[in-house]
């Protein structure tokens, strides 16, 4: 068993009283991902700009095929309107930088005469008086020397807007010259049996997960992990084999994640000897692990579907059953900033020699129970950040761990909370 105290508390001893000296190191990391300012990160239009165009324009200038060729998601903004001939009249750029009188941008919304087709937007609601005022403010704050932008090609959209689910790995790659920093928590408090005396789990403390994902030549990407339980290091990498692009026919985007999980810490026992404690880098404490995630995306709903496989899985046993696993996980865009996201990774073979975090739970009978790792949460995207916060019967963290189970019964409502924070920088 990892754990041999109540199910309230999990985690493990060594975790406990390892981490404790370094709890000021890390939230010190923590801090300065999260607040320093960096020049990279920085936001060129303010959000109200971006607010307006997703919500009056967007519908129909997204995608691959844009009205009027013309696409007005956040990621093509400015490129394709600053010093940009308009599609109707090209001897008219559509912004004209200080001088929004002149900006066929303005022209379209105020309906001026000489344009061509329709006052815009043509779909919805027109633009506010406020909202017009803002768009005119932001186009004279502009320096009028301003260098045109080429046009950008509306690419292919991310089916999701990190690399991982709750849990699961997507089909997504780190952009050219990025890196990625990622702080995960599982609070081991349930919700339910805690409550309001011990702040629904959050006075026990969490599993916590540190990720580094940079990229690699040929367009691979190299994650690095550390998570408290074990001390645990994960190593993997990812590489997309197909993009979903309607323009070349391409359904789905699918990628390759393979690596392994190494339980580092110093006092592990031999499964088959525990008179002895394992040499550090014995192959007992590596558990190798695949997935293959295939994402396809819409308007505003993504799937997610990861078949894996985990060998080794359990270092308290030896010669455990390979596990296999099929995630499955979904996505459901509210707006820009907020979608709703859960998962769900069953078990298809090998479950009887898993080892869960939370230790394995039996029954009355002496009967193992076991649940299959189950997320529901809330997803932000926001200043260079994500945030994943969400409920969860897990409380492992790498790979190997959530792949292994489950120590909490959902549909008892028996959960945990649990949150990521990614941070995606440019590499100087």
């Amino acid at each position: 068993m990892i754990f041999a105290t109540n199910k309230i508390y999990g985690g493990n001893m060594f975790a406990s009283t390892f981490l404790s000296p370094l709890r000021a190191g890390y939230a010190a990391l923590l801090s300065f991902f999260l607040l320093v300012p960096m020049q990279a990160m920085a936001q060129t239009i303010p959000d109200q700009i971006l607010d307006i165009l997703d919500e009056k324009c967007s519908r129909c200038h997204e995608g691959a095929k844009p009205k009027a060729e013309l696409n007005l998601t956040e990621e093509f903004v400015p490129a394709n309107l600053i010093n940009q001939p308009s599609h109707q009249i090209p001897e008219i750029a559509l912004i004209v930088p200080g001088n929004p009188e002149r900006s066929y941008l303005i022209q379209k919304i105020l309906g001026t005469e000489g344009i061509k087709g329709k006052k815009m937007p043509r779909k919805g609601e027109l633009v506010t008086a406020a909202e017009l005022e803002a768009l005119k403010s932001w186009i004279r704050s502009m320096e009028p020397q301003s260098s045109p932008a080429a046009v950008q090609k509306a690419e292919p959209q991310p089916a999701f807007p990190t690399l991982t689910t709750g849990n699961l790995p997507t089909a997504e790659m780190l952009p050219a010259k990025t890196f990625l920093y990622r702080v995960a928590h599982r609070f081991r408090g349930s919700i339910l049996d805690a409550g309001f005396d011990q702040l629904y789990g959050f006075d026990f403390g969490s599993n916590v997960m540190t990720e580094l994902t940079v990229p690699l030549p040929g367009g691979a990407n190299l994650s690095l992990k550390r998570q408290s339980i074990f001390a645990t290091f994960e190593v993997a990498a990812r590489y997309r084999l197909l993009q979903q692009n309607p323009e070349n026919g391409a359904p789905l985007s699918l990628a390759l994640y393979a690596g392994f999980d190494w339980a580092s810490t110093g006092n592990l026992r031999d499964p088959a000897d525990t008179g002895r404690t394992m040499g550090r880098f014995e192959g007992e404490r590596f558990a190798w692990f695949a997935q293959l995630p295939a994402s396809m995306r819409s308007e505003k709903i993504s799937l997610l579907v990861v078949p894996g496989i985990l060998v080794n899985g359990n270092v308290l046993i030896e010669g455990e059953d390979m596990l296999t696993t099929l995630g499955i996980a979904g996505r459901l865009s509210v707006n820009r900033y907020l979608a709703l996201f859960g998962e769900v990774v069953p078990i298809l073979s090998g479950a009887d020699t898993a080892n869960p975090v939370g230790g394995v739970l039996f029954d009355t009978d002496g009967r193992r129970i076991f649940y299959d790792t189950f997320v529901l949460g809330l997803e932000l995207v926001k200043g260079g950040h994500v945030f994943h916060v969400f409920v969860t019967n897990s409380g492992g963290n790498t790979t190997g761990q959530y792949m292994s189970g489950a120590n909490f019964d959902v549909f008892s409502g028996d959960l945990r909370f649990g949150f990521n924070i990614y941070r995606l920088i440019d590499l100087p």
